[in-house]
């Protein structure tokens, strides 16, 4: 087998949501010390976790990714034409089946 070519990893982009919630405001959100009898602070002394960013119901998996790629674009000299894969990684499950990467790669 005869194998020419290369690949390489040129840029690599994130994007995190604009809304943060912080750890108390969670637990405040599910009543946890009327309910639970579990103190406010509970999940950020258990974690270490002060906040999180949370993308509103409309936004999906691959509707992040797509914005990662345009920051990994901004930071390269290249032409999207000239991407030849997108890699997708995720766990959700928001559509049955193909990984979103043709949504990203759009």
């Amino acid at each position: 087998m005869n194998i020419t070519g290369f690949s390489r990893i040129e840029s690599i982009g994130s994007y995190v949501p604009e809304q943060k919630i912080s750890s108390e405001e969670l637990m405040d959100e599910i009543q946890s010390e009327t309910r639970f009898n579990v103190p406010n602070t509970w999940l950020e002394d258990l974690t270490g976790i002060r906040s999180r960013r949370f993308a509103g119901p409309e936004t999906t998996p691959s509707d992040l990714a797509i914005e990662a790629g345009r920051a990994a674009l901004e930071k390269c000299d290249m032409d999207p034409k000239d991407i030849a894969m997108v890699i997708y990684c995720g766990i959700d499950r928001y559509w049955v089946e193909l990984a979103p990467s043709h949504r990203v790669q759009r």
